[in-house]
């Protein structure tokens, strides 16, 4: 993927006629892309309706610019929003001066997505729970998406740092003992504590292995009371 220095661009919402369209840009020159279009970026976290104009100087669209400034941003950087009209003429035309101007580039596949994690906006976790709550189309996929991605933010460190410290003596088993009934309702942070295991020392592995036991027992009282529900 190109480096994070450049500035990107890409239309965030479905392509297509509709009523409203997002165009997204992010990096250091994102601010500065107003004035290709004979506006002003709005202060940060504000709105701004603006007429954009093209090189001629003939109106191309009346739209809202959205400013944000890194890191207090989605991508971590300067980000500015442009929410205009969703006809194809409108799009392409701002897409077109977007990309004719030094230093911007039209997004890659995932690269807002690649930014946010690389500025420590979203974890790993955080990525996957992000693509699933895209994807989904019934509530209980909706639901777990949104399991994940606050579990993405809150569960699994500590598990790791137990994990990795429990060989060194920072922490003990009890601190890992505690993350385990979580564990047990997040099967990525069951199989992120195997791989961590696998590759720890004998003495971190030995731990692992009770961190699984520990696991499985949450997993056979999550079904001793679920069947009990049942019944």
């Amino acid at each position: 993927m190109p480096g994070l220095d450049d500035t990107i661009f890409a239309l965030a919402t479905p392509p297509g006629r509709s009523a409203i369209a997002v165009i997204r840009i992010s990096g250091g020159s994102a601010h500065r892309a107003a004035a290709a279009f004979g506006a002003s970026a709005p202060a940060p976290g504000q709105f701004r309706l603006a007429r954009l104009k093209d090189g001629d100087g003939q109106t191309v669209d009346e739209a809202l610019l959205l400013s944000m400034v890194g890191p207090r941003s989605s991508t971590g950087e300067d980000v500015l929003e442009i929410h205009c009209h969703g006809s194809n003429a409108v799009v392409q035309g701002l897409l077109q001066q977007l990309a004719a101007l030094d230093g911007f580039r039209p997004a890659e596949a995932g690269e807002f997505t690649h930014r946010m994690f690389a500025n420590g906006r979203i974890d790993l976790l955080g990525v996957e729970a992000l693509a699933d709550l895209i994807d989904s189309e019934t509530d209980l996929q909706r639901q777990q998406a949104w399991a994940q991605m606050d579990g993405a933010l809150a569960l699994p460190a500590p598990l790791y740092s137990a994990l990795a410290l429990a060989g060194g003596g920072g922490v003990g088993l009890g601190a890992i003992g505690r993350w385990a009934p979580a564990a047990a309702s997040h099967p990525a942070m069951h199989e992120a504590a195997v791989a961590a295991g696998r590759r720890a020392s004998a003495t971190a592995r030995s731990a692992a292995i009770q961190v699984r036991r520990r696991i499985a027992r949450a997993k056979r009282r999550q079904i001793a009371r679920a069947s009990a529900a049942c019944n």
